[in-house]
């Protein structure tokens, strides 16, 4: 085989593809629509990649496009660069799917969620996939669906985290209509509050679900605000911090279009860029005192200088 024509495989069922080396081309939508496809080998061999070849392959999978394995520094790399692909070097690299709804891979022993196809309202993540240990749900479904007709889970209302999982992607629920997440009380890495995401700790709002409604006032002794904690909250009325408050991260507030106040304490510290970037109805921004560090309790030494390095 020289090369893989126009069409050859499109709308196909497969679910794993190794294309042999000395493969020299892939033609115009060689694989387009074949939504069950989770990934494919390209060796170093191919030097042309016709257009649309992967079009919406992988989008029943909820990964929104195949994981293409290649080698770094091939056509085929550079290729899924520009195009938005995603890509891995890691040639042994495999997606499983389950059977209810589930795309993972494995790594170190562990199952690591690459997207979720089923049905659910109220997803409960469980403890393992297939026997391994579910450790992170990861943003790659999230990311390839930016540019594809599909959303990432459309009508899920609730999830709940198990008590193994402790790396959860940044971007994964800022779609959709989830309304609350919940963790178990075993997990070590992250907790829950009127089904909103912190850290153990209960010093850092990670993730407020997108569809969250009215006014929320953020608990007292919360120190920090991540990056797009509230990003796309759109039905957000109005935002209270405590006192505790010091920093708000990058798009912390980003896309809220229907938020029109918010309350900010007299100790915040420090405010990124964009915190407020698309909040169009935001009309009333009551700010802090702006009192010194000390005042504030904040630790001024060489280890903890003013101002703080954000």
């Amino acid at each position: 085989m020289v090369a893989i024509g126009d069409g050859i495989f499109c709308e196909t069922c497969f679910s794993d593809v190794t294309i042999p080396e000395g493969v020299a081309g892939i033609g115009d939508r060689a694989f387009a629509s074949s939504y069950y496809l989770t990934a494919i080998t390209i060796p170093e061999s191919v030097a042309f990649i016709g257009e649309d070849a992967f079009e919406a392959a992988g989008d029943f999978s909820v990964h929104g496009s195949v994981m293409l394995r290649v080698a770094e520094g091939s056509y085929a790399a550079e290729y899924a660069k520009e195009s938005g692909i995603p890509y891995t070097y890691d040639m042994d690299y495999k997606a499983f799917f389950t059977s209810d709804g589930y795309l993972y891979t494995v790594a170190d022993g562990e199952a690591i969620i690459c997207g979720y196809a089923g049905d659910a309202i109220c997803l409960m993540i469980p403890d393992d996939l297939d026997g391994f240990p579910v450790s992170a749900f990861g943003d790659s479904c999230v990311h390839s669906h930016r540019s594809s007709s599909l959303e990432p889970f459309p009508n899920l209302i609730s999830v709940t985290i198990p008590a193994g999982m402790t790396d959860i992607g940044q971007f994964l629920f800022v779609f959709g209509t989830l309304e609350r997440i919940d963790v178990s009380s075993n997990n070590p890495s992250y907790a829950s509050i009127d089904g909103v995401l912190f850290d153990k700790e209960l010093e850092t709002l990670i993730l407020c679900p997108v569809a969250r409604k009215g006014m929320f006032v953020i608990p007292e002794g919360i120190k920090y605000i991540a990056d797009y904690a509230f990003h796309n909250c759109s039905s957000l009325t109005e935002v209270t911090l405590p006192s505790s408050v010091q920093s708000i991260g990058r798009n912390a507030f980003d896309g809220c279009t229907g938020l029109t106040e918010v309350i900010l304490p007299d100790c915040l510290i420090s405010i990124s860029n964009d915190v407020f970037s698309e909040c169009y109805s935001l009309f009333s921004s009551a700010l802090g005192a702006g009192y010194p560090p000390w005042f504030c309790g904040w630790p001024v030494s060489p280890a903890n200088p003013w101002p703080p390095d954000y």
